[in-house]
């Protein structure tokens, strides 16, 4: 009985203390993401982050980055360089202390592209 209420007792804190953890819309094939925690300003932040990139994938952030000003060489593999910008990135952007590709990274880095191209595009 002891045994059988310890069982019970676990199972309920675990479920309380459960979070929701929601994958990106349309996951492409083969990449996957994990949840990393940072200390940013002395609060600790969990990032959802993509841990299996394709080399289309890492191509389009290494392009993205660099129209955005930052200093890569477009090669498709996550390098060395490409982590260093990544981080500072994320930094600028408030996103913690990251070298690599996180899924808000993603989204801000779309969309930061987007609009430098909008505006690039209207002073032509």
């Amino acid at each position: 009985m002891k045994a059988f209420l310890l069982l019970l007792t676990f199972m309920v804190s675990f479920s309380i203390n459960a979070q929701e953890l929601n994958l990106p819309k349309n996951p492409k094939k083969g990449e996957q993401y994990m949840y990393c925690v940072s200390s940013l300003n002395g609060e600790t932040l969990w990032r959802k982050t993509l841990i299996n990139p394709t080399q289309k994938t890492v191509k389009k952030i290494q392009f993205q980055l660099i129209f955005l000003g930052y200093k890569v060489v477009e090669t498709g593999v996550l390098d060395v360089q490409t982590k260093k910008q990544l981080k500072v990135f994320n930094e600028n952007n408030n996103l913690g202390s990251y070298e690599q590709i996180l899924y808000d990274s993603q989204k801000l880095m779309k969309k930061l592209y987007k609009k430098k191209k909008k505006i690039s595009r209207k002073t032509i």
